[in-house]
């Protein structure tokens, strides 16, 4: 069986750790960032309604994937995105990542 941390663990989760991985990838080769963005959106696509934190480290990743992909626009975007969120899922985990 699955270790306990992965029972929740599906696709959207996936996606949204592989955002994270080609997000940090991108800050030393910008190439990356586009593929952290699609993986980032595929992530908030797929989650459903009460996974608030996972969609506010989506939008996190997928705001900072813009700006390293020279999007300021759609980065600012999806930046306010997850601070209008991070009232309702305020951790200490939420703001270190932001």
């Amino acid at each position: 069986p699955p270790p306990s941390w992965m029972q929740m663990f599906d696709e959207a989760d996936m996606h949204g750790m592989q955002a994270l991985a080609f997000r940090t990838l991108a800050e030393h080769d910008p190439a990356a960032a586009p593929i952290a963005q699609r993986h980032a959106r595929l992530a908030l696509e797929l989650r459903v309604n009460g996974r608030q934190r996972s969609k506010l480290f989506d939008h996190i990743s997928l705001a900072s994937a813009c700006f390293i992909a020279n999007d300021p626009e759609q980065g600012d975007r999806y930046a306010r995105l997850a601070l209008v969120s991070m009232g309702e899922t305020s951790s200490h985990r939420t703001w270190d990542r932001l």
